[in-house]
């Protein structure tokens, strides 16, 4: 990708951009997950027949691994530090020129 000099400044604007934005879904997901494990953790503690914090932590674990909703969750988590990484690295390298062509910029 070849830009000229005056195009820069809006491309690490809209990399910049980019990166707010899947910071934002990002927080939304973990607020979501945060709200499964929740529903795991009192499922989990209300079970009678569980003796102890060990079996309480694996039966916690057994009810997310069913749950398809937060298998989902954890997925686009994943898929999401991915595009932000992608969307900051591009971000950075347009830096990484301006900073080359222009060292006061440092």
């Amino acid at each position: 990708m070849k830009l000229n000099l005056s195009q820069y400044p809006s491309a690490i604007a809209q990399a910049s951009q980019a990166v707010n934005e899947i910071e934002h879904q990002l927080a939304a997901m973990r607020l979501h997950l945060a709200r499964l494990e929740g529903n795991a953790d009192k499922i989990s503690a209300f079970e009678a027949n569980l003796k102890n914090d060990n079996q309480r932590r694996a039966r916690r674990f057994e009810i997310l691994q069913a749950n398809h909703e937060y298998r989902q969750a954890c997925d686009a988590i994943n898929r999401l530090k991915q595009n932000s990484y992608s969307s900051w690295q591009t971000g950075y390298q347009f830096l990484s020129l301006l900073q080359k062509h222009y060292p006061f910029l440092e």
